[in-house]
């Protein structure tokens, strides 16, 4: 009798572990359904890229951009840090920040500074 529940105890305890190891710290995100100027956009960003499917007219194009090819581009803990100042007439003031824990409220700042 001991023995089982010091089995299921350490059952519980590893699966408790490896919940916290994985949740812990978000890797991705993925997000779609956001439009603008006609054009509906879908995107997925982890701590290394970020991938852009946009789709108008009925066509769908794919774009990736590292984030190794860009040095005003850092990640901290779960956020995606942009800081180019030569976006601002555009975009606002810089730094935007791309959250890898929830989808954005439309496209913010930081989404599209991603976009061509």
């Amino acid at each position: 009798m001991k023995f089982k529940s010091l089995k299921t105890l350490s059952i519980l305890g590893v699966a408790s572990l490896t919940l916290i190891s994985c949740g812990s710290k978000p890797k991705s995100i993925s997000c779609d359904g956001y439009q603008m100027f006609g054009a509906s956009y879908k995107f997925t960003a982890d701590q290394e890229k970020i991938v852009i499917e946009e789709t108008y007219e009925g066509k769908t194009s794919t774009s990736t951009k590292l984030f190794a090819d860009n040095p005003a581009i850092t990640v901290e803990g779960s956020k995606i840090i942009i800081n180019d100042k030569s976006f601002e007439d555009l975009l606002g003031k810089a730094p935007y920040e791309l959250s890898l824990k929830e989808c954005a409220q439309g496209l913010t700042p930081a989404i599209q500074y991603f976009l061509d």
